[in-house]
């Protein structure tokens, strides 16, 4: 194999260790810090009773809408 080719190779794989890296922490952190609200805790908690649902679909889905209504007071200017 070309030594170039061999150095590319290595710094993708370094890459690719950097990247899991910072999915677990980000993982660990989605896990291990639940949100103040305890509303969007409880949805979260029932999603991941579904199947098929995960940790980060339900964390997502269970802060959707916070997000929109986030969402609509920076758009607008006003509160909903």
């Amino acid at each position: 194999m070309p030594p170039r080719l061999a150095q590319e190779i290595t710094r993708e794989i370094e890459r690719l260790g950097l990247v899991q890296q910072q999915i677990a922490a980000i993982e660990h952190e989605r896990d291990e810090s639940p949100t103040t609200c305890k509303e969007t805790e409880k949805k979260r908690a029932q999603l991941l009773l579904l199947k098929g649902i995960g940790a980060t679909g339900s964390a997502v889905m269970s802060s959707l809408p916070s997000l929109l209504d986030a969402v609509k007071v920076e758009a607008t200017g006003m509160d909903v």
